[in-house]
């Protein structure tokens, strides 16, 4: 997310935690929405925020299940390292679809939990097709891991 194209984007992170990867886009003025359904996320996130003396990140807490979130709808959706349990591949397919623009990109950073596979054929299945990063290694400490960056458009 350091050099990727986010200029004149709306982005919404999924399963934010304590909001890194919105702190970093945040960091490079980027129109970034961070939501998850933990009760302590926003907490987390604005703190995170403060000590980085960032601007304000929007947050919405919300769950995947959820039909109706008024998020609306996003050019990027992002999220990293969420899909562990199997039922959170069709969860957040679905809410990915539903907060999708009808041109969209979502990338989905999955450290090898074995669920990015019923993510990916969920998300093909939803009309998204993956495109030339679908099989990068994600990198930790320097050296490649069993993990996946998924890169989907439609």
């Amino acid at each position: 997310m350091e050099t990727f194209d986010i200029k004149d984007k709306r982005i919404l992170e999924v399963g934010c935690g304590v909001g890194l990867t919105s702190l970093m886009l945040n960091s490079r003025i980027a129109d970034i929405t961070a939501t998850d359904h933990h009760p302590e996320a926003n907490a987390y996130l604005q703190l995170n925020v403060d000590l980085n003396e960032g601007r304000s990140i929007p947050f919405v807490r919300t769950g995947w299940e959820q039909e109706d979130t008024s998020l609306g709808e996003f050019d990027l959706i992002v999220g990293s390292d969420i899909l562990y349990q199997p039922d959170h591949a069709i969860l957040l397919s679905g809410f990915v679809n539903r907060h999708a623009k009808e041109k969209c990109e979502v990338i989905i950073v999955d450290p090898g939990r074995g669920n990015n596979a019923k993510f990916s054929n969920a998300m093909l299945a939803l009309g998204f097709v993956q495109s030339d990063l679908k099989a990068a290694p994600v990198v930790q400490g320097g050296q490649p891991c069993k993990g996946l960056i998924r890169h989907f458009e439609r």
